[in-house]
């Protein structure tokens, strides 16, 4: 009977011990999936993404500003919300430009606009006075000749623009003097 019981008893471990190899064996692949389970973190779990951000804005007087910034994102959803009114204009790796056109005039025309005309008789628009003669923009040549003497001395001595009324105004106001150039 000893040698019976020794024989069940081997029978037993040998049993035991391929389940216990075959559940290991199990139990190492179920760590794989479970690993690669754990590999794939959730939108909460992940970390910030990191963008550089361009905001382009153009102006009714032609300016375009551009602000450049770094912002972290926790959630592409509240991301993209907070820039709903901006149009996408490149979406590149780390970099997003966006752009709004902006119906008022830019800041630094607000500040330091002026209508005049420049040497060659063009109407422009010059930072600061005219005589200081630097020139932002220039639209088109007007015949000084049709014009009254005041208008003629105001746009030598430089319009404060002061409002994007008053520039629109200007500029159809002064278009009807415009002519072609003679060379």
């Amino acid at each position: 009977m000893n040698a019976f019981r020794l024989l069940v008893l081997t029978i037993f471990v040998v049993l035991v011990a391929g389940s216990i190899s075959v559940f290991n064996s199990e139990a190492s692949e179920g760590d794989t999936t479970n690993q690669s389970k754990s590999d794939e973190k959730k939108s909460w779990e992940q970390d910030p993404l990191e963008l550089e951000i361009v905001l382009r804005r153009s102006y009714v007087d032609g300016q375009v500003s551009e602000e450049t910034f770094t912002e972290t994102i926790w959630s592409l959803e509240d991301f993209w919300s907070t820039y709903e009114d901006w149009n996408l204009v490149e979406q590149i790796e780390g970099k997003v430009v966006f752009q709004k056109e902006v119906d008022e005039l830019s800041p630094a025309m607000k500040h330091d606009g002026y209508f005049g005309i420049n040497q060659k008789g063009e109407l422009t628009i010059f930072e600061g006075t005219p005589n200081h003669q630097k020139a932002i923009q220039s639209f088109f040549y007007i015949n000084t000749e049709k014009l009254e003497s005041h208008q003629t001395e105001e746009l030598k001595k430089g319009i404060k623009i002061h409002s994007k009324d008053q520039y629109l105004s200007l500029l159809k106001t002064y278009e009807q003097y415009a002519t072609q150039h003679i060379k």
